[in-house]
């Protein structure tokens, strides 16, 4: 991978930690919401779906950045073998 290409995925990896820890707090609203808000069953269901698709990002992001770092350490591993370093 050319140096640029190395910036570029990493940059893209920030990106998803950033969208993850996003994810995370609102996560933690939404069950702060759900524990004050228990007789109110309007607001119950509402926070119950934005903690349910927050858990959908969140997991779809660590699974993204996961599988991102095991293809940046492959191709890193092909570049050093096609450049007889490895």
């Amino acid at each position: 991978m050319s140096p640029r290409q190395k910036d570029t995925a990493h940059q893209i990896e920030k990106l998803f930690y950033g969208l993850v820890s996003v994810s995370i707090i609102f996560i933690v609203f939404a069950v702060v919401g759900i524990l004050f808000m228990l007789e109110n069953k309007e607001a119950l269901v509402i926070y119950s779906l934005i903690l349910a698709i927050n858990l959908i990002v969140a997991s779809l992001g660590f699974l993204f950045i996961r599988c991102f770092n095991k293809f940046i350490t492959k191709m890193e591993e092909n570049d050093e073998r096609r450049n007889g370093e490895y």
